[in-house]
């Protein structure tokens, strides 16, 4: 291999040698700081969304520009004329006659039927005298002892057999033999008739505005919503009841206004 030297310039036989940028010694001296690994994802995030926001605003403003939206006004409003009815009276053809419908005669037999019905519901409807006596506000100054007896126990606080803790007693106890007539203590309609746990019913009569009287324990035939004059008999008493054997045969009576008790001594005779 032959190298060809030229004698005449020299500076011609050395290689040629790219020139390099020349950085100024003052850039030399001055720190590099590197970003952490840990912030390149966030940064490669943050760039691809701004250039994908750059890139759909462009795209929306070309086709807005090429789609402008139409301004709605009334008067490109499609607006369909009101049709108005015409009405045309036409006279009859002289000498036909005009012919009036007339309604037909009353049926005097339906009509007495319905009449009859709506009497037979009135009457079912409406309640006796003596219901609506009962029904109001009854006169506790005449309120008599509902059997013939001697108070055992009145209206306080006692020990209670049956439940073995000391509260109120909301009634008077009167001892009376097995059988003895319980009468009402005042005029009411039978509001309830429920067993009693300790033998017997509880019969309770409603007297009108919330009172109530309330009979425990008694055999008794009557009905609920069945009107008792005061003095008329309830039922008879059954004797002792189990709980209450120290007692002996008693009716329990109680007093309520509004399903409060009420002291039966205020009003007794």
């Amino acid at each position: 291999m032959f190298k060809i030297i030229n004698l005449k310039f020299p500076q011609l036989n050395n290689p040629k040698v790219p020139k390099t940028l020349k950085v100024p010694k003052i850039f030399y001296k001055m720190p590099t700081t590197r970003l952490p690994a840990i912030l390149h994802g966030p940064l490669y995030v943050l760039l691809f969304g701004l250039i994908t926001s750059g890139v759909v605003l462009g795209l929306t403003t070309l086709w807005y520009k090429a789609n402008p939206p139409v301004a709605y006004t009334t008067e490109n409003l499609n607006v369909e004329p009101k049709v108005e009815t015409e009405v045309v009276f036409v006279d009859p053809p002289q000498g036909e006659e005009v012919r009036v419908q007339t309604p037909p005669p009353p049926d005097v037999a339906a009509s007495e039927v319905q009449k009859a019905g709506q009497e037979a519901q009135a009457t079912v409807a409406k309640p006796s005298a003596e219901a609506q006596t009962a029904s109001s506000a009854p006169d506790l100054t005449k309120m008599e002892h509902p059997i013939q007896g001697q108070v055992s126990l009145g209206f306080q606080f006692a020990y209670s057999e049956i439940y073995h803790d000391y509260r109120l007693h909301p009634g008077f106890d009167y001892s009376a033999q097995e059988g003895s007539k319980v009468l009402a203590a005042l005029e009411g309609v039978v509001g309830s008739i429920e067993p009693s746990s300790e033998g017997g019913y509880i019969v309770t009569l409603k007297h009108g505005e919330g009172w109530e009287t309330s009979y425990t324990a008694l055999e008794t035939e009557l009905k609920v919503n069945q009107y008792v004059s005061q003095g008329g008999l309830l039922g008879r008493l059954v004797g002792a009841v189990p709980g209450e054997m120290d007692s002996g045969s008693h009716l329990h009576f109680e007093l309520r206004k509004d399903g409060k008790a009420i002291n039966p001594n205020e009003y007794l005779r």
